[in-house]
């Protein structure tokens, strides 16, 4: 049986509020790079707006909805800041937060003169599409595009506002539908945001362990080079059963201070 749209949306809640705890896990025991802050912000606002959606019905009406609709703004808004502090190394201008007053201020007139829930969502709904195509070209431009956690990160974003996209478009078909009304298209919705959150989720885990990686191998490689070059003889020694130490490896000024045999040498103690 499927779920329903209310539990759909607490479902929602709870993978953002886990991911958003996870990431704050993450980053308290490992290195983390620009943007990775803004990014858990986010997902934190993403999971107080799906949070104050599913309990909507249990809160006066316009500020629950203002509410809702300023976390996800917002929340979104803090994604693609990070999206530009990650990616580009560039923070995103706090004029594009402004966006927020306006979009507040058209929520309210669709709440109390004109109560219309399609085109309250079809207004946040054009911010979500943007952010996320934003995001999407951050991550593949500049030659994003040949990193293949880039590519499949941005396709993500890209199929996440795509989703929003036509959700928008069917309810303003069928506009006398509401919120948590079992039609077809808000479960759909709310399934797919769900399933492409999750795997957003994950791969910004992975583009932040992939720069660990490239900034440790890039360390390993300028150590190397710095060994290679030196004038001294440098010899790497493993410590073996029994207290012997056996020789791993040296450069070029240990072989010949040693003899050509150095990098063989073996069961010294």
């Amino acid at each position: 049986m499927p779920l329903d749209v209310k539990t759909l949306v607490f479902c929602n809640f709870i993978l953002n509020a886990f991911l958003a705890g996870l990431m704050v896990f993450y980053r308290a025991r490992q290195k983390t790079y620009p943007g990775f802050g803004h990014w858990t912000a986010g997902w934190i606002l993403l999971a107080l707006g799906f949070l104050s959606m599913g309990v909507r019905e249990h809160l006066p009406v316009l500020p629950a909805i203002l509410a809702t609709n300023l976390f996800f703004a917002v929340g979104s808004l803090l994604e693609l800041d990070a999206a530009h502090r990650f990616a580009r190394g560039r923070r995103l201008s706090l004029l594009c937060y402004s966006v927020t007053v306006p979009l507040l201020a058209v929520q309210g007139w669709f709440t109390v003169v004109h109560d219309s829930a399609a085109i309250r969502s079809a207004v946040v709904s054009s911010l979500t599409v943007s952010v996320c195509w934003l995001i999407a070209w951050a991550f593949i431009r500049d030659g994003g595009w040949g990193n293949p956690i880039h590519r499949l990160f941005a396709f993500l974003n890209i199929l996440y506002g795509a989703a929003s996209l036509v959700r928008v478009a069917v309810w303003s078909a069928e506009p006398a539908h509401g919120l948590f009304e079992a039609r077809f298209f808000q479960t759909g919705f709310f399934t797919a945001i769900l399933v492409l959150g999750t795997g957003i989720g994950l791969c910004f885990f992975l583009l932040n362990s992939q720069r660990l990686e490239q900034e440790v191998r890039a360390g390993e490689e300028r150590f190397r080079r710095l060994v290679e070059a030196s004038t001294m003889g440098v010899l790497f020694l493993r410590l073996e059963a029994g207290g012997r130490l056996e020789v791993t490896g040296s450069n070029r000024a240990a072989g010949a201070i040693l003899g050509s045999g150095a990098r063989d040498l073996s069961g010294l103690s």
